[in-house]
């Protein structure tokens, strides 16, 4: 058996459950009629990573059952493995009504306009609220001389807040509910599938609309809980998208006989409101990959942001998920692929979900590309096209086998018995839907060989990219022919960039590390760097700053995640968490932390990075220094620069660093 058919033997069993009957929801599901009859009578399709629908809820039963009884007599091992990794918007100014001009402020930093996107934090330029544990609290923030708590929410105690929205004066939060490790089954509250996103049993996800209008007194005003595991959300064209993972509750050491005698009703993912309970997604919108994989699930809920209640329509997928990239037109799921036999290469399924002209993602098209993605920066659509940046390995113990039976690759790529070895290459490929295929119009293949893809940007017509071994390589291609796209830059500089960010048209700004060569003539990361690039000649890039922050191994959130990344395009200011280590100039021993919060830069886009000062994060620390938080961002109101971390915040304005104002949670 391939891998391949043993990662999708575990994926198209868990898909199954979520296939049963629907029953009218009513007022809870209100399934989109339009947008569910945009394919629903494709039974097959000629493309190997391509989704079919069920023709009866009893087809989509029996698969489920096929595949579960598949699975565990011939992959029993695998199953419950170890713990897996846990994993400018639509907001509405706060600011004071009387006349004057409110002040600039930032927002969540987003990959596509229009496309919100929920943190641990948001601001309405007035009041911040901030996600800890299982409750909302609510600071105000400007002026900066009356920042204090004003209020908290409580929303359950068997929840913890993942993320935020603010929406038309509304807050919309998103909680986790886990179920306890000892609860019901010894399978519950850890993941059954040792991937990332998790699939975990008997979790569920609850959203919650808060009344946020005295924010002194927030109240819960409805909410609707979902079963599975928070994957990914966005918010656009008053749309909550939501995609969840789920891993049905099967029979204690489950046979054939115990398999076969479980309903729809016993598998199928549930939605809970104050007005009862349905199925989360009705039979006649499950899918499945041509080629099966598994029984686990992947589901796509599009809800009414003004009545979270309200599922406008529901769709799922019999398959594993991995990384989500939303556009202004699309939701696009991945799915890492590998084949032992194909030289432990790896591909990687992409599958389309358009919103129609009501908001609604319904399933489109599905395609392929060889190797695997970063992270959603690794994809980008531009006038429907959907670019993607990969890094492919090439290696193997065998020779004369190509890269694998259902994607194609160039034979510059592929391996022959008559060809030597290569290494890791890199890959920028463009999709174009044509019917319910997403085909490959376009490619660039065998960039930086033997090294990775450190971080990716596509925006317009041009795509940025970022590899390391030993130098960055900062890669600029023209994406303006699909067909014939190409690299038409490159600037080397020391270290690498994981985060790149667009000042105006023309400037990019890294976030990264420095890069060491030790007297073992190996490479290592080193100190934070931050770069300003300029691309105004794409076949010319050049550098016009680049500076070195903290010791060996100090970093920044945004190499974790582009939302802690504030930038203020109106005052030109630059705020990023950071946590900076003593440099006591050895690569192998970290020198203790010496700063724990935020740097603030004035970027002047023909000169570079002025620092301006720092403010510290309210963190807790250990008896030797080190300290520790969930979570840091930044956050800049007019010229007050704010620290937040779930223990608290702190402010200072640009002007004057040295006094500040501080406000520390309880609990």
């Amino acid at each position: 058996m391939t891998s391949r058919r043993f990662a999708a033997q575990s994926v198209a069993a868990l898909a199954l459950l979520l296939v049963a009957g629907c029953p009218a929801l009513d007022n809870i599901l209100n399934q989109n009629s339009s947008s569910n009859s945009n394919d629903n009578d494709s039974t097959g399709l000629d493309n190997p990573s391509g989704l079919v629908r069920f023709k009866s809820a009893n087809e989509l039963l029996e698969f489920f059952r096929q595949q579960v009884n598949q699975r565990h007599g011939q992959n029993r091992m695998f199953f419950g493995m170890g713990a897996a990794a846990a994993d400018a918007s639509n907001e509405t100014a706060g600011a004071a009504d009387d006349g004057a001009t409110p002040d600039p402020f930032s927002t969540t930093n987003l990959q596509e306009e229009g496309v919100d996107e929920s943190d641990v934090f948001k601001s309405d330029g007035t009041y911040f609220y901030v996600a800890d544990g299982g409750k909302v609290r609510v600071v105000k923030a400007a002026p900066r001389s009356e920042l204090a708590q004003v209020g908290e929410v409580t929303l359950a105690s068997d929840v913890y807040v993942d993320s935020l929205y603010l929406h038309e004066g509304k807050l919309l939060a998103l909680a986790v509910k886990y179920v306890s490790y000892d609860s019901i089954d010894s399978r519950f509250g850890r993941p059954e599938l040792l991937i990332y996103p998790p699939y975990y049993v008997g979790n569920s996800v609850v959203l919650y609309e808060v009344d946020i209008s005295n924010p002194a007194a927030p109240a819960v005003a409805r909410h609707i809980e979902l079963d599975g595991s928070l994957v990914s959300s966005r918010l656009t064209n008053n749309r909550v998208i939501v995609v969840l993972t789920i891993a049905p509750k099967l029979p204690d050491n489950p046979t054939v006989l115990s398999v076969n005698n479980l309903g729809l009703d016993d598998v199928l993912p549930q939605v809970r409101t104050g007005a009862g309970s349905a199925v989360m997604v009705g039979w006649e919108n499950w899918l499945r990959p041509e080629i099966a994989d598994g029984y686990f699930m992947t589901a796509i809920l599009t809800l009414d942001a003004g009545n979270i209640e309200s599922i406008l329509n529901s769709v799922a997928v019999l398959a594993n998920c991995g990384t989500i990239y939303v556009s202004p037109e699309a939701v696009y799921l991945t799915d890492a692929t590998y084949d032992m036999e194909d030289n432990y290469r790896q591909s990687t399924a992409v599958r389309k979900f358009a919103f129609d002209a009501n908001g609604v993602a319904a399933y489109a098209a599905s395609g392929k590309v060889p190797g695997q993605l970063l992270n959603q920066f690794s994809l980008g659509e531009s006038d429907g096209d959907l670019r993607l940046a990969t890094h492919i390995e090439n290696f193997s113990m065998f020779v004369g086998i190509g890269f694998s039976d259902d994607v194609a690759v160039s034979s510059d790529v592929a391996q022959t018995a008559d060809e030597p070895l290569s290494g890791p290459t890199n890959a920028v490929y463009v999709l174009r839907q044509s019917g319910e295929s997403l085909d490959i119009v376009g490619r660039v293949e065998n960039i930086a060989e033997n090294e990775r893809i450190y971080s990716a940007r596509f925006i317009g017509d041009r795509g940025y990219l970022v590899t390391f071994r030993r130098i960055d390589p900062l890669f600029v291609l023209d994406l303006s022919d699909a067909a014939s796209p190409k690299i038409v830059g490159e600037l080397k500089v020391p270290g690498y960039s994981d985060y790149l960010h667009p000042i105006g048209t023309d400037r990019l700004i890294g976030v990264g590390r420095s890069a060491l060569t030790t007297g073992f003539g190996n490479t290592i990361p080193d100190a934070l760097q931050l770069s300003l690039f300029d691309v105004k000649d794409p076949a010319n890039p050049k550098l016009i700053e680049q500076i070195q922050l903290g010791g060996t191994g100090s970093s920044s959130d945004v190499s974790h995640t582009h939302k802690a990344f504030t930038y203020l395009p109106q005052t030109g200011v630059l705020a990023i968490p950071a946590q900076l280590y003593k440099d006591i100039n050895d690569p192998f021993v970290f020198g203790g932390v010496e700063f724990d919060g935020v740097l603030v830069f004035d970027v002047d886009p023909d000169a570079g990075f002025t620092a301006l000062g720092s403010v510290a994060s309210v963190v807790e620390s250990d008896e030797f220094g080190y300290t520790y938080t969930p979570w840091r961002r930044a956050s800049l109101i007019g010229d007050s620069v704010y620290a937040l971390t779930p223990q608290g915040i702190r402010a200072a304005a640009t002007s004057d660093f040295n006094t500040t104002t501080t406000v520390t949670f309880a609990d």
